[in-house]
This record gives C-alpha cells, structure tokens and sequence, in this order.
C-alpha cells in the first residue's frame, strides 16, 4: 500500500508545472476576494477586446501580475484557460522548446528562465508563428512541448536527416553520385540504339500513324 501511495505522489509531482513555492502560494491567499474579482475581471475583459489585435496580451497580463504572489507565468497559465486558442501558458517546457535555437548557456531543456515579460512576448511570438504555419492552437503547441520536455527529446537530433541517404517511395536507398548517375544514362542511350548490322525487329519498329498517301498520281 504504501508503494502504492509513493507512485500516486511522484506521479501528481511528474505532472506539475515549474517549480513549487510555498511562500507564493502563502502571497496568492492574502488578496481579499474583492480584489481577485475585479482584477481578473479587468483582465478579461483587456483579453475580450485584444482578441482581434496583435499579440502578445501584455496588458492583460500585465493587468493580473498586480495581484500578489501572481507573475507573469502564472498569469499566462490564467489567460491561458480563458483562451486556450490563442494565449499560450509560460510554461518551462514550451519556454525552452521555443527558444532552443537561441543561444545561451545552460542551452535545450536546462536553459534558464528569467520568468519576466520579455521573456513571455518571445514566447508569444514563437508560437504564433507555429500557430499560422500548422494552423493549431496554443494549447495544442504547449501539450507538445510538454511531452518532449518530460522524454528529454533532444530537438536538434531527432529529427535530423541523414544527408546520404534519399527516400524512394516506402524504402530508403543510398544516393547516387553525379557520376554513376551519368554512367547509367549513358548505359540507357547505348541500349536504345541499335548496334551496326543487326536486324531490327518487327516489334521495334514503330507502325505508321494516320492515313498514308500515295505519290503516284493518275493521269
């Protein structure tokens, strides 16, 4: 049974987000209620009329930072659940995903994160450009950075194509040189001519086309 309880909890810790702080949560419970309502209600509606303008939505998120113990990072998890379409979650998979070809140090899935606003407009920009060329949602783009964060993919490798090698149909053959593949065109012209002093067969020659005429005319 208690095996049992310690693979339930490491389970619920392998799908939580980020890191856990106790003290912000401790900061989140001390804003009154009144608060809480109408700063989220302003952000919403900041993120209602923002829908059709370009994006990142700084100023919602801005909007909902002012509350205490609440970042940027959590405040885009927020507008996130309003608008899984269109606001991505600044989560540390899809941050990392997004800018693995940036340089820096840690790089990939150990890079570090500033959690700042900067750092989330980059966010936003990335996965918009994911979102027009994929045609997908926001949500979708954060579930894949997610999976490939937790197996460790290393991007720059997986999908790597093997420059020697070219796929025909269903099987994968080597690569011809220029030189072979001139020595088989060559080859194909040489067997398309007739050699000197064979007889051609009936079936090479081609049968006339249309309607032959004569050259002799009646007087």
């Amino acid at each position: 049974m208690l095996n049992n309880q310690a693979e339930s909890l490491k389970l619920t810790r392998s799908r939580k987000h980020g890191t856990f702080r106790p003290k912000l949560l401790q900061l989140v419970q001390s804003n009154t209620a009144e608060i809480i309502q109408s700063t989220t209600s302003e952000a919403l509606n900041l993120l209602d009329n923002g829908l059709s303008d370009a994006y990142p939505p700084l100023k919602a998120l801005k909007t909902l930072t002012a509350l205490k113990g609440i970042g940027p990072a959590t405040a885009s998890l927020l507008l996130a659940v309003a608008a899984p379409e269109t606001v991505p979650f600044f989560s540390d998979e899809l941050f990392r995903w997004c800018t693995w070809d940036q340089s820096g140090s840690p790089s990939g899935w150990k890079r570090a994160i500033k959690y700042n606003v900067k750092e989330y407009e980059t966010l936003c920009r990335r996965v918009g450009e994911l979102k027009e060329r994929l045609d997908v949602r926001a949500v979708d783009v954060e579930k894949v950075a997610w999976v490939l964060g937790k197996q460790g993919v290393n991007v720059e490798d997986e999908y790597a194509e093997d420059e020697d090698d070219v796929v025909v149909g269903e099987e994968t053959q080597p690569a011809r040189t220029q030189e072979e593949g001139d020595a088989e065109g060559v080859a194909e012209q040489d067997e398309e001519k007739p050699k000197k002093g064979t007889k051609r067969k009936a079936t090479d020659v081609k049968p006339a086309t249309g309607t032959r005429k004569s050259t002799r005319t009646k007087k």
